[in-house]
């Protein structure tokens, strides 16, 4: 008899979410993503916050991010934050000091007076994506619109690894591509982890008491799990923070597997009330099944589909109990099954657009065959 394999108890983490007062929708992509691929592959869904913030207190905006995540049918826990396990991610900064990954030296940094820029005079012009000031020579803050200065400052700094990325997992693919530029371009650099701002996370290295950057210290939280094997869910607007939580996680734990899932950025260019839509949607159920079905992992900015909901709406409430039911279903692999290729099964297996497609095709309402096909699926949508 053949012996059937599946993994348990591995660690399903978000990037860690910043609730808010408005709370755009595609921000539940991966906390609903993670609970159903926890339920395929066994493992533990966490859904991790970031509560620490320099301007505002982000534990008052807790409650409607939980209740959002509970009508989609998804069960979160506030006690997986940077606010409450502070010691921890103490402990693992303090460990990195220890073994010299983290060190203090005189720097020239740029800093405008409100202190949101406030960086390495060496890293500005190297930047890409969005940035809080209009680059010119000395930049101009877009918060405070005032010019920045160039200070001679004693800071804490992070020398990043080099990250071999073939021992690494990255979906989509192409994602892969925008990793090993960042490899590349820290292979030589530091990374500033202090700022001059009270940021209210106070660490002291030698005679000197430092401000932690925020990102820096919940970037540790990944190692707080000590599984030799995880999964971290973000977006295609989160690549550094990724990067700098799987360098961090080789610095703490370097044997580890880590498979990292990045979903599209959402736009709305067909201005659909996504909020209002997804009230009128009479169950959690239908609810978290349209997040999924919104999910188009070959492109790196997407639209929320007008035409998925609906293809959603028009299923009834047996075809919504059924695809549901197969969605949970944990995969059952032949034993020693490597860890990409069942976290790839399992992603395949979430396509709902698929189960609908084969059964359209076959003429079986949701009788839904769970081999993985080679001309339609999400392994080949991405390319």
């Amino acid at each position: 008899m053949t012996k059937l394999y599946a993994m348990n108890n591995i660690p399903i983490l978000t990037l860690p979410i910043k609730p808010s007062s408005y709370q755009k929708t595609g921000m539940f992509l991966s906390p609903v993503f993670a609970y159903f691929l926890a339920k395929k592959l066994n493992g533990k869904n966490i859904t991790f916050l970031n509560l620490l913030d320099t301007y505002k207190n982000q534990v008052d905006y807790i409650p409607k991010f939980t209740d959002t995540c509970q009508r989609l049918g998804i069960v979160t826990n506030s006690s997986f934050s940077d606010l409450y396990m502070k010691s921890k991610l103490f402990d693992k900064v303090d460990i990195l000091a220890s073994q010299g990954y983290i060190y203090s030296d005189k720097r020239d940094i740029i800093i405008c007076s409100c202190g949101k820029i406030d960086c390495l005079k060496e890293s500005l012009h190297s930047r890409t994506g969005k940035t809080n000031y209009t680059c010119f020579d000395i930049p101009t803050c877009k918060l405070c619109h005032e010019k920045c200065k160039i200070i001679e400052k004693d800071v804490l700094l992070l020398k990043p690894p080099t990250l071999d990325i073939d021992k690494y997992f990255f979906f989509p693919t192409y994602s892969t591509k925008d990793f090993v530029e960042l490899n590349t371009k820290f292979h030589t650099r530091e990374i500033l982890i202090s700022k001059q701002r009270d940021t209210n996370i106070h660490y002291k290295l030698g005679k000197n008491t430092y401000n932690l950057d925020i990102d820096f210290f919940w970037a540790n939280y990944a190692s707080l799990w000590q599984n030799k094997q995880k999964i971290i869910l973000g977006s295609q607007r989160s690549i550094y923070p990724l990067f700098l939580v799987n360098a961090l996680q080789k610095l703490h734990n370097p044997d580890n597997e880590t498979f990292t899932i990045l979903f599209p950025y959402m736009q709305n260019k067909h201005s659909i009330d996504i909020d209002k839509e997804l009230e009128c949607l009479d169950n959690d159920k239908i609810k978290a099944m349209y997040l999924l079905y919104s999910i188009k992992f070959k492109d790196k900015i997407s639209n929320w589909d007008p035409n998925a909901l609906n293809s959603i709406k028009k299923l009834t409430q047996a075809e919504i109990d059924n695809i549901y039911q197969e969605l949970i279903n944990p995969i059952s692999l032949k034993d020693g099954t490597l860890f990409r290729q069942s976290v790839l099964n399992s992603i395949n297996q979430l396509n709902i657009r698929n189960i609908i497609q084969i059964n359209r095709k076959s003429n079986k309402k949701f009788q839904v065959p769970w081999s993985v096909r080679k001309n339609d699926n999400f392994l080949q949508s991405e390319m």
